[in-house]
């Protein structure tokens, strides 16, 4: 699918939508090499994703604009990639998926993973750079299994981290949510559906997730389902 270039094209959808075509622009990403096509003003095609609703790209999309999830959910599921592009999640906006994206600053809700893959590892090629008041989300399971997030570059770590599980964890039990070229700053805090858990994260590469205690005898009657989780929306289909 040919968008034009230098201009933005706008999503505003209030349900879910895919698109498993790739997005192409004119730009350098895009064109073929060797075979005297000459690329438009550089600036290639822009993104934005507004609405309560979802995008779902699927595709090898390789447009050169700036990706903007300014509302709902924008889902890039494998072999999906949108790695050409810079995304920016706003502090409406959701990004979650198995695929591969480019750079991302986030504002918002990051979540890697998808309803069929909750365990699924979301791509990004260059740098992340999750911001104050953003929010982070990880399904994790009671063994050591996580989704994640696999950082080519610099990830720069900030705000909330929410991780679900889907049973109890043991005491000593480490998850790796999050690997990277180089890690800074950290997670300002993390929440849980099991507030009985006392745990806590190791800044190294890769950044991991330690539960240190667990109340087992009030587990049951403290755990919170993870349909109640903020993070509901970035997993649901």
């Amino acid at each position: 699918m040919f968008l034009m270039t230098g201009v933005t094209t706008t999503f505003d959808l209030a349900s879910s939508y895919s698109i498993s075509d790739t997005l192409a622009d004119d730009s350098l990403s895009t064109l073929p090499a060797g075979q005297s096509y000459t690329a438009g003003n550089g600036a290639g095609t822009a993104i934005t994703k507004q609405g309560v609703g979802s995008l779902v790209l699927s595709g090898a999309n390789t447009y050169h604009g700036a990706t903007a999830v300014n509302a709902g959910v924008l889902r890039v599921v494998a072999p999906g990639k949108i790695d050409k592009s810079t995304t920016t999640i706003a502090a409406a906006g959701t990004l979650t998926g198995n695929g591969t994206a480019g750079p991302i600053v986030s504002f918002g809700t990051l979540a890697p993973g998808t309803s069929i893959f909750p365990h699924g590892t979301l791509a990004v090629t260059g740098a992340l750079q999750i911001q104050l008041g953003a929010l982070t989300c990880f399904h994790a399971d009671a063994a050591n299994a996580i989704s994640d997030i696999n950082v080519s570059g610099n990830a720069t770590l900030n705000g909330i981290a929410r991780i679900d599980f889907s049973g109890g964890p043991s005491v000593g039990t480490t998850y790796f949510p999050l690997t990277a070229g180089t890690v800074s700053g950290a997670f300002s805090g993390y929440e849980t559906n099991m507030p009985n858990l006392l745990c806590h994260f190791t800044y190294g590469n890769p950044v991991t997730f330690t539960v240190d205690a667990s109340d087992v005898l009030f587990r049951d009657g403290m755990e919170q389902s993870i349909s109640d989780s903020p993070c509901i929306a970035a997993f649901a289909d």
